[in-house]
């Protein structure tokens, strides 16, 4: 952000996300976080490594995320479609892992990003008609901070589900856009500068009281 800033670059709140250390010692995990990581052990559903995804998971892979993404939460949310998760996979850019049913349906999927020893999860879906008791979207959590712990890497959860992501000991963290405008017309520029102004002023102080 300094480096940008001091290349001209505006930096302008955008949201609030949700930062995991996983280099925390296991002691000091939080109580709900443990309770989590036992559950991948005693879960029914039957869990799913990156080596064990089949050509076939990836179509209901990219349904799963749909239902999750685009049904339940925006259209406007990206739309990956089925070769591009096998694509992504093959190439090792995207470590997969998820949970199949008894029947060996997948319902749930998760794709793990790394990038300068920070982890993302830019793919999470499961079967939403699953009732809440199937707690598939705990289970794939736990996957996620299974896998930071693992490797003592730092996990950006993004935002939503504040509370949830505060119980297992994620700490906020206001997320930026950089943008560059000096080469904008005058009211381009005029325009950035109040949205800068009223994301600043406004924006980030309510993300914070509220626990955005």
């Amino acid at each position: 952000i300094d480096a940008l800033t001091a290349r001209g670059f505006a930096s302008i709140p955008t949201r609030q996300v949700y930062l995991f250390d996983g280099r925390t010692p296991t002691r000091r995990l939080r109580h709900n976080l443990r309770i989590d990581l036992r559950l991948l052990a005693s879960t029914p559903f039957v869990e799913v490594r990156h080596d064990d995804f089949r050509e076939a998971d990836f179509v209901d892979g990219a349904a799963l995320y749909a239902q999750l993404y685009l049904d339940k939460y925006s259209s406007f949310n990206p739309r990956y479609t089925a070769r591009f998760l096998a694509d992504w996979h093959r190439t090792g850019l995207l470590e997969c892992s998820g949970f199949r049913d008894a029947r060996g349906r997948l319902c749930a999927i998760l794709g793990l990003f790394r990038s300068d020893g920070t982890v993302t999860a830019p793919i999470v879906g499961y079967d939403t008609a699953l009732p809440r008791s199937a707690a598939l979207y705990r289970l794939l959590m736990a996957q996620v901070f299974r896998a930071t712990i693992e490797r003592g890497l730092a996990l950006n959860l993004s935002s939503g589900a504040p509370g949830f992501k505060r119980l297992r000991g994620c700490v906020p963290a206001i997320e930026y856009s950089a943008v560059y405008a000096r080469h904008l017309p005058a009211p381009t520029r005029a325009a950035l500068a109040a949205l800068r102004g009223l994301t600043t002023r406004i924006g980030v102080p309510v993300m914070r009281r509220y626990e955005l």
